[in-house]
């Protein structure tokens, strides 16, 4: 069976409009997670300004707490996987 020729253009219309919908939001999703290092210096700086408040550290935890790294990769700091700029613990019971 052969549909109508304008259910066929409608069928196409809405494929169409449903795959240019997908890669739009596809590209705008990619575009918000390459901006993301920059999205989250507040997290950065809290945690520098928290650092700033400790006055020993024998054991140097808080010496990978600098720009060498990005601060979910520092000791003691663990982020969001959902949300991987975002700061959900802090360990630092050493």
């Amino acid at each position: 069976m052969q549909l109508p020729n304008i259910l066929r253009r409608l069928l196409g219309f809405f494929i169409f409009h449903a795959t240019f919908l997908t890669c739009t939001i596809n590209l705008s999703t990619f575009a918000a997670e390459a901006a993301m290092p920059f999205r989250n210096e507040t997290e950065r700086l809290a945690l520098l300004a928290f650092k700033d408040q400790i006055s020993a550290d024998p054991n140097r935890i808080l010496s990978s707490w600098n720009d060498s790294l990005h601060f979910c990769m520092w000791s003691g700091v663990t982020c969001s996987r959902r949300h991987p700029q975002r700061v959900t613990e802090l360990d630092l019971m050493s």
